[in-house]
């Protein structure tokens, strides 16, 4: 016959209760690291998707006929470059929020600064170009008020970054840019906006 020692019992219950639950947080911990990364995927492609049409439309743009192309204000050219900066934003918006590594904001970020320190032709549709393009954004995109505790907004934000931006002229400056609008001097960002 088998005997059990039920002194022991409420010891080996709490360590297996224990256990269960440290295996519960590691199982959690790693989940939300999988959605979370998952999600950061989904994010990226999106935006690799929303970037080759761009430059699909984009080489549209540069192959119309002479005939095709409008002699004066040129409204494909202009919601092309609207939408190219929108994506622009987008992306910022995405770093703000830790959705976009920083080495992928770098990479993209150093492809306009190299666009606006020295466009090329294949980026001038019928006379507008990034730069000017941009110009126009900071006009149409009207400054909005700071939120919080004098916290600039993210439309203020990717403004101000990419208008200083265009006048730097060495790849360290624009590391220190990149590094001085970090999502770190905005915390307040990461939470959900109030209902």
């Amino acid at each position: 016959m088998i005997t059990i020692d039920t002194t022991s019992a409420p010891i080996f219950s709490a360590t297996f209760a224990g256990l269960a639950f440290v295996f519960s947080l590691i199982s959690l911990v790693l989940n939300f690291r999988f959605n979370r990364r998952s999600k950061q995927a989904d994010i990226q492609v999106g935006f690799h998707n929303r970037f080759d049409g761009l430059q699909v439309e984009r080489a549209k743009l540069l192959c119309r006929s002479a005939s095709d192309a409008p002699s004066t204000e040129d409204h494909q050219a202009k919601i092309f470059f609207d939408r190219f900066w929108s994506l622009q934003f987008d992306q910022y918006v995405a770093w703000q929020h830790r959705y976009v590594s920083d080495d992928l904001y770098r990479f993209w970020v150093f492809a306009r600064w190299r666009q606006l320190q020295h466009p090329t032709p294949d980026w001038n549709l019928n006379g507008l170009t990034v730069q000017s393009t941009f110009e126009e954004i900071q006009r149409k995109w009207a400054r909005e008020p700071s939120r919080g505790a004098g916290h600039p907004s993210l439309v203020n934000g990717f403004l101000s970054m990419f208008d200083e931006l265009k006048g730097l002229t060495k790849e360290d400056e624009v590391h220190r840019l990149i590094a001085k609008n970090s999502r770190s001097l905005w915390p307040e960002l990461d939470a959900p906006y109030p209902a």
